[in-house]
């Protein structure tokens, strides 16, 4: 029997872990994992719940977040679109130092900003995640 606490300590956040697929017909590359979280194993879900348990939770009343699985939707209101940017870039930076802890990235390019708004011509402010621009989309 696997001992989750010699599991958690060592075996899942061990550095220089390579790992690479485990299907015959196709040949890749292994990758030198530095931290990692195996998935399809048995206790997937229970460590996914340990890494993510002190997420990072809205301090205003006007963001509201949301989690499915591994996404996480974050949803902001306000008056102008410069407040709305202000108040979830400041969410993104606690995210970043969330992330910075658990020596985690979230990926940019799976990460998209969608912006409803009455007004025609209001201004779109950009979001960044890890210092690159969140891609800016119509729908989801």
């Amino acid at each position: 029997m696997l001992n989750v606490m010699f599991y958690l300590t060592t075996l899942a956040t061990a550095e220089g872990i390579s790992a690479s697929p485990d299907v015959p017909e196709f040949c890749s590359a292994g990758v030198l994992l530095h931290a990692s979280l195996p998935q399809g194993s048995i206790l997937a879900p229970f460590l996914y719940l340990i890494y993510t348990h002190d997420i990072p939770t809205p301090k205003s009343d006007s963001l509201t977040v949301a989690q499915f699985a591994d996404d996480i939707a974050v949803l902001s209101k306000g008056d102008t679109g410069e407040q709305v940017t202000t108040i979830l870039q400041n969410f993104l930076q606690e995210i970043e130092i969330w992330n910075k802890k658990l020596r985690t990235v979230m990926n940019t390019n799976k990460s998209s900003t969608v912006t409803f708004t009455y007004l025609k011509k209001e201004k779109v402010f950009p979001l960044y995640l890890n210092c690159s621009p969140v891609p800016q989309h119509e729908e989801v």
